[in-house]
């Protein structure tokens, strides 16, 4: 449904899930593309995938590059190295599978403005977030289109600005810095990335649906309370510590505050799960902002709550 002025490409990973959702795909290529000859229509296989370059039969600008993944390789689709041999791609956009743009004009709208802002190497915009059906405001609501400081993107997390409002320089995939190799998620990151080495352009239009916690989502499974799910908040949390505190000493201590305000609900998951001890819950807190106290103090006194009538009985009763 993209209109734009300039020619873009859909690169559509599939991770062979075995949910049908690679004959969805088929079924649209074979529908919605121009298969006539002289086309760019091209079919190959590799040791990993079935791939297909076409263009839509009718929006000439629209290409899709597909790869139907043979198996599924688990593999992080930010390291998949599509565009290393395309030298015209400027731009990248993103959409993860469980959400959706709405707006026909997004892709030109964003262009648009980075064409005419060199200094910016990122756009975002408004979204709404569906849950359980129903449709609300979420994340970044600014009334106004604006700049975004790096404290504002750091410190209000990965929520903040949704995936699928992105649209960001392809060099920021390039001479990735330490921290964001660590990370296990793609696009926080990123984010703070973009915001150290340029500006990020919030659009106030709304022009996407996040989807929040629909059924087999990354969300869904960290909000779980089975050991599993237990396991793999714990794992974030750990991985999150580690590759903003290398992001922390990498901007020089320039933006303590705002990392350590991103991080208190990791410190709190790990205090919870006796990962660390109190000391280093209360450590990480006073980097923070002050209004996280009282949440410390709280959990501290929800896991030792008989700790006074211990003391007492120990040095006051004999």
């Amino acid at each position: 449904m993209q209109r734009t002025e300039f020619p873009f490409l859909v690169v559509v990973v599939d991770d062979a899930s075995g949910d049908g959702e690679q004959e969805v795909i088929k079924s649209y290529l074979n529908e919605q593309c121009d298969h006539s000859e002289g086309t760019e229509y091209k079919q190959w296989e590799t040791e990993d995938a079935y791939w297909t370059l076409a263009r839509h039969r009718e929006n000439k600008n629209c290409h899709f590059l597909t790869l139907l993944l043979r198996q599924n390789l688990y593999k992080n689709p930010y390291k998949y190295e599509l565009f290393d041999s395309w030298e015209d791609v400027k731009y990248i956009a993103l959409c993860e599978g469980d959400d959706y743009w709405t707006d026909p004009l997004k892709l030109q709208k964003q262009v648009d403005y980075m064409e005419s802002h060199p200094d910016c190497c990122m756009c975002s915009h408004k979204v709404d977030w569906e849950i359980d059906g129903g449709v609300y405001k979420g994340g970044c609501q600014h009334e106004k289109s604006c700049d975004l400081t790096t404290d504002e993107v750091i410190r209000n997390g990965g929520l903040y600005l949704a995936t699928n409002s992105l649209v960001y320089r392809k060099w920021l995939d390039e001479d990735q810095p330490e921290w964001r190799k660590k990370a296990m998620v793609g696009d926080y990151p990123l984010q703070i990335l973009a915001a150290l080495r340029g500006k990020i352009h919030f659009i106030s239009d709304t022009m996407s649906v996040y989807r929040y916690q629909s059924s087999g989502s990354w969300t869904t499974q960290r909000s779980a309370t089975n050991s599993k799910s237990q396991e793999r908040r714990i794992s974030h949390a750990k991985n999150k510590v580690l590759w903003m505190g290398l992001l922390d000493k990498d901007t020089e201590f320039s933006y303590t505050k705002a990392i350590y305000s991103s991080l208190f609900a990791d410190f709190n998951v790990l205090y919870n799960a006796g990962e660390i001890g109190f000391g280093e819950y209360l450590g990480a807190v006073r980097r923070a902002d002050e209004k996280h106290y009282k949440r410390v103090i709280k959990d501290f006194l929800i896991k030792n709550g008989n700790l006074p009538y211990k003391l007492w009985k120990k040095y006051v009763i004999r």
